[in-house]
């Protein structure tokens, strides 16, 4: 149904959101809503923390703050690949729960990274390691 990539040329900066802008046409089939990221050896983090906005056509916005994990205790990095890079494919919405878009027309997703060192209060100004964010909208099967 959608799926698009964006690709980084440099660390994501946190106040650099990535911004997918599409066409709902169907209110009624239920959908799986997947974030996608690829990562490179400098990913330095077990985990990812990303806040994720929906905009509805109607000016309703959801925001969640989701976390992921990245690596298993030992180090080595979840997801699909060999050695330099590896492919995550995060639930965003759907899986045990259906999800509906509620309102047809044009919706909005901004993703920004928070991942903070542990002990630090403040975001980690950039995010090494992360090549590529992509969104995707897929039909339950």
């Amino acid at each position: 149904m959608f799926d698009q990539y964006t690709s980084l040329d440099s660390p994501w900066h946190k106040d650099t959101p990535i911004t997918y802008h599409f066409n709902v046409t169907d209110t009624l089939q239920p959908v799986d809503l997947f974030l996608k990221l690829r990562t490179n050896k400098t990913y330095q983090f077990s985990n990812l923390f990303l806040i994720v906005s929906l905009h509805h056509p109607k000016g309703k916005v959801q925001k969640d703050t989701l976390e992921y994990k990245m690596s298993n205790p030992d180090g080595s990095m979840l997801g699909q690949g060999y050695m330099m890079i590896k492919e995550h494919r995060l639930w965003y919405k759907g899986h045990d729960t259906p999800f509906n878009f509620t309102e047809i027309g044009e919706y909005s997703l901004e993703i920004i990274h928070a991942n903070r060192v542990l002990g630090n209060t403040e975001g980690q100004a950039f995010l090494e390691g992360v090549e590529d964010i992509g969104f995707s909208i897929e039909t339950v099967q």
